[in-house]
C-alpha cells in the first residue's frame, strides 16, 4: 500500500517534440558537370517534470526530526555553519517537490557538392 502511496506522489512526466526539414537539389550544368545540394533542420526539445508532494516519503525525509537521535542523523535538515552546536531546523515544513528539466537542441546541415563524370 505505501508503494502505492508513493507512486501517487512521487511521479515523473517525461516529454519529448522533434520537427526536422530536409531537402535537396541537383542541377546538371552539362552532362559531365553536376552540382548537389542537401540542407536539413532539426529542432528537439526534451522536457522533465519531477513532482513531489507533500505525503511523498520523499518529502517526509526533509521533515524527520522527532527526536534528537533523528535530528542530528537527518542529512536534510539545515545546519547553521555560525552555530554548530544549534539543532538542525527543518527547510520544508509544509508543500513539497518540483523540478522542471528542459532540454532544447537545434542542429543544421549543409552539404555541397561539385562533381564531373
Amino acid at each position: 500500500m505505501n508503494i502505492l502511496k508513493e507512486l501517487k506522489n512521487n511521479y515523473i512526466d517525461l516529454k519529448m517534440m522533434e520537427y526536422k526539414l530536409q531537402s535537396d537539389l541537383e542541377i546538371k550544368f552539362t552532362p559531365a558537370l553536376k552540382y548537389k545540394f542537401l540542407g536539413s533542420v532539426r529542432y528537439a526539445q526534451s522536457t522533465q517534470e519531477h513532482t513531489i508532494s507533500e505525503g511523498s516519503n520523499v518529502v517526509g525525509a526533509y521533515r524527520a526530526n522527532d527526536n534528537m537521535i533523528i535530528g542530528e542523523r537527518n542529512p536534510f535538515l539545515y545546519r547553521n555553519p555560525d552555530d554548530p552546536s544549534a539543532l538542525p531546523q527543518v527547510v520544508l515544513p509544509n508543500g513539497g517537490i518540483y523540478k522542471l528539466e528542459q532540454n532544447n537542441s537545434t542542429k543544421l546541415l549543409l552539404t555541397q557538392c561539385l562533381g564531373v563524370q
